[in-house]
């Protein structure tokens, strides 16, 4: 008796074991890039070229794609002279442990960066590549309608420098 009584019990830890793991396998914890999804909606947003102080106007749009694990950015300036246009994918690289962000643009730029995630409230992108100077897109929150975005590239001499800055404001949705 006292040997079924132990083995009733082993099978019943071995069975809480298993059901255990199982509810812990069915948990599922969201992507590192839903802490980045306050960014989606549209975006209006203003701002200058520091060295030249020439005027910049930017529309942005973040949506959510592939079920919530990636978003995807629309970036159209409208400037003096040259409009720059560009379409980014931000996923979670999990092998990698960080976040990729593929910028394509009209001038036939492909360019790659790299974030740890959101420090402090500010989001960080790294370009690291070197066949192109030290790049960083850094994007401070305001408040939950107004974020900054400061582009920053490598200059000889002069380390990092800003080479625009957009203030964006979100874009109420329209109502209906």
């Amino acid at each position: 008796m006292r040997m079924r009584t132990k083995c009733c019990h082993t099978v019943l830890l071995l069975l809480a074991g298993a059901c255990a793991s199982a509810a812990a396998a069915q948990t599922i914890e969201p992507p590192p890039i839903t802490a980045l999804h306050g960014y989606i909606g549209k975006w209006s947003c203003e701002g200058e070229f520091p060295a030249s102080r020439k005027k910049i106007f930017s529309t942005i749009e973040f949506r959510p794609d592939l079920g919530g694990m990636a978003l995807v950015k629309h970036h159209d300036d409208q400037r003096s002279t040259v409009n720059y246009h560009a379409i980014e994918t931000w996923v979670y690289d999990a092998k990698q442990a960080h976040l990729v962000a593929s910028v394509v643009d009209n001038f036939g730029g492909v360019r790659t960066f790299y974030s740890d995630g959101i420090h402090d409230g500010t989001l960080t992108w790294t370009l690291q590549n070197a066949d192109q100077p030290m790049q960083k897109f850094v994007y401070t929150p305001m408040d939950d309608a107004h974020f900054r975005l400061d582009w920053m590239m490598a200059r000889p001499g002069k380390g990092l420098v800003i080479g625009d800055t957009l203030t964006c404001a979100r874009v109420a949705a329209a109502s209906g």
